[in-house]
């Protein structure tokens, strides 16, 4: 099915880079467009930053084309959260697409836990993320699609890697 025009007129990006530096992560590097913000990072844990995404907008509508990426450099550790629910709206004969890649070095850890995405019965969209953990390196991803008819509406992929990738309980 062929993407609808995008409302924001190009494609909205979130990025962010986790780096270790002075026995503690910070986030080293943050880009993102509208809709999308990143608060200010915290720490409830000493090791562990983490950071909320926010989106000003109601949802994921008609058109919109959106590109996340995140990278964890080595001995990094990151959560990742959002603020709130994310409405898949229904999309009227047209699209919406949303691409997200990980990148995690080693010794690191990414903890990807955004509050559940609903969609809409017949919101014809593409969710996908593109994971692609180091050597000696740990990854929780748990992202949550709330539907009664959630048909191919995500897809995960892991980028090949070396052998000792273990992912996190």
């Amino acid at each position: 099915m062929e993407t609808s025009p995008n409302r924001y007129y190009r494609t909205c990006e979130l990025n962010a880079v986790a780096s270790y530096k002075d026995g503690k992560t910070i986030l080293s590097d943050k880009f993102y467009t509208q809709p999308f913000k990143i608060m200010k990072p915290f720490h409830i844990k000493k090791d562990l930053m983490t950071v909320m995404m926010q989106t000003a907008s109601a949802g994921i509508l008609k058109g919109d084309t959106q590109e996340m990426h995140f990278v964890v450099e080595d001995n990094a550790k990151m959560e990742l959260l959002s603020q709130s629910f994310e409405k898949l709206h229904k999309m009227d004969g047209g699209s919406a697409r949303r691409d997200t890649t990980i990148k995690v070095g080693k010794n690191a850890l990414f903890k990807y836990s955004p509050l559940p995405t609903i969609p809409v019965l017949t919101a014809p969209s593409t969710l996908s993320w593109r994971i692609a953990p180091l050597s000696s390196c740990c990854w929780k991803f748990c992202p949550a699609v709330v539907s009664h008819t959630a048909r191919n509406l995500c897809t995960v992929s892991t980028i090949p890697t070396l052998p000792s990738v273990r992912e996190a309980s």
